[in-house]
């Protein structure tokens, strides 16, 4: 049987240990948007093609890639942002667009400096540590819903994806140790590797996942009194509290 689901990960921050005193460095978060594929297919990835049309200049030999900085700095086709009226008629677009999306949100954020200092020797690399616990809750969400899952990851560089590719397949290799067995993770995620997209292919829910996972990044790090290096934008707060519907009990993860 085909799998019904499928998420998308994208990742913000950085998966090394240097300068992690720094809050800009400091955390490394992974989210997974869970959809129902054929769902997907025929509304969700619809709908955000329109909703780029409406906004951006659309060429089908340049497509518009939803990226969160170049909108944030105005780059390439979001340089039309820079008129108020605009910007102002985009965002709430945007925020409809999350308020009325069908899905599920798990995001895992860790604190790399305080997991540094608490396991000085047997330190995790952050995504790998990430990754096995993002999984783990979203076979949870799939257990409940007794259906199976497959994952496209934003591409990341050559040997980024080689790692995660490894990473993927220990999982449903050796189990993740204390987070489940290898057979648990192969009956809800039963394809043996995970495809990886980079973002100028143009993967609707690479681009939904890469608007959401700052945001939750910044918002679990806050829930949890950490410091963070810039107070959320007032739309940064809007999409937060638009994307709540699609996070259950189990779906903000702190690590350190």
């Amino acid at each position: 049987m085909a799998p019904t689901y499928r998420i998308y990960i994208d990742e913000s921050g950085d998966h090394t240990y240097r300068a992690v005193i720094d809050p800009t460095t400091r955390y490394l978060a992974l989210s997974g948007l869970v959809v129902v594929k054929s769902h997907y297919d025929t509304t969700i990835a619809p709908a955000l093609e329109a909703l780029k049309r409406k906004h951006f200049a659309s060429d089908p030999d340049n497509p518009v890639i939803l990226h969160r900085s170049d909108i944030v700095q105005r780059k390439r086709w979001f340089g039309v942002l820079r008129e108020p009226a605009r910007a102002q008629a985009w965002d709430d677009d945007l925020v409809t667009f999350i308020q009325e999306l069908h899905g599920q949100l798990f995001t895992v954020v860790i604190d790399k400096w305080a997991h540094k200092q608490m396991y000085p020797v047997g330190t995790f690399d952050p995504y790998e540590y990430a990754l096995a616990v993002l999984l783990n809750r979203i076979r949870g969400f799939l257990n409940i819903q007794r259906a199976q899952a497959d994952i496209i990851a934003e591409g990341r560089g050559k040997r980024e994806d080689a790692e995660l590719m490894r990473a993927y397949r220990d999982l449903r290799a050796i189990g993740g140790g204390a987070y489940g067995s290898a057979s648990a993770y192969q009956k809800v995620f039963p394809e043996q590797d995970l495809l990886i997209r980079r973002k100028d292919s143009n993967v609707a829910g690479l681009q939904i996942a890469d608007l959401l996972v700052t945001e939750q990044k910044v918002d679990i790090t806050i829930r949890n009194g950490k410091p963070v290096a810039n107070p959320p934008s007032p739309l940064a707060l809007r999409l937060t509290a638009a994307a709540n519907h699609m996070i259950n009990a189990y779906g903000r993860i702190w690590l350190e």
